[in-house]
């Protein structure tokens, strides 16, 4: 019989790989779009999910009622852990 520990970490693995199924599941399609462009995929695959999440953030009546009627802009960035800096990749529209 296994240990209670032994079954929890079991559950623990499994839940946490689901995770990380969920994350590649979500940024499969920027990867898709990155391939082959010249530069860093790694880069080149940041700006794309950006751009993605903006898509699917204007695609939302609330948001792109708002962007039509003046009031909100939508801008995609990235905050760059390592420095501080954030970066604008998508300019509002």
């Amino acid at each position: 019989m296994r240990s209670r520990k032994s079954r929890n970490s079991d559950h623990s693995i499994k839940r946490s790989c689901g995770r990380v199924v969920s994350l590649v599941d979500a940024i499969q399609p920027a990867y898709e779009s990155a391939l082959g462009k010249p530069g860093d995929l790694v880069g080149n695959v940041i700006n794309a999910n950006v751009a993605v999440e903006v898509e699917k953030l204007k695609s939302v009546d609330i948001i792109s009622n708002a962007i039509s009627a003046g009031s909100i802009a939508v801008v995609g960035a990235y905050y760059d852990l390592g420095t501080g800096q954030v970066t604008v990749t998508v300019p509002p529209s």
